[in-house]
């Protein structure tokens, strides 16, 4: 599959996971036609629909753990539209100890 080809799914995914959204009556195989999808794109656009479904379920979950670590001052939280980063903030003085015996193939000895 080419990249063209995984980008429209991914777009008609979104587009019927909106629709699915809005009216909860319709599954999502009468929402790709709904929207006119032929028949032969309509697998990998609703396998793109239940990824994005599954992608807002969890996302506010994704948020509030996010949120959390930041007011703790775990991590440091960056945002960017639907696109969201936590990165642990490392100082210089935090004491940090290499631990070989729980890398797997390695030992102490």
């Amino acid at each position: 599959m080419t990249t063209a080809m995984k980008c429209l799914a991914q777009l008609r995914g979104g587009r019927i996971a909106d629709l699915v959204e809005a009216d909860s009556s319709l599954s999502l195989d009468a929402a790709a036609a709904q929207l006119g999808y032929p028949a032969i794109t309509r697998r990998r656009a609703i396998a793109a629909a239940q990824d994005e479904q599954r992608r807002r379920t969890v996302r506010p979950y994704v948020q509030d753990v996010a949120d959390a670590l930041a007011e703790a001052g775990e991590v440091e939280v960056l945002q960017d539209g639907d696109h969201l980063a936590a990165a642990i903030l490392l100082h210089p003085e935090q004491p940090a100890q290499a631990r070989p015996s729980n890398i797997p193939g390695r030992s102490l000895s």
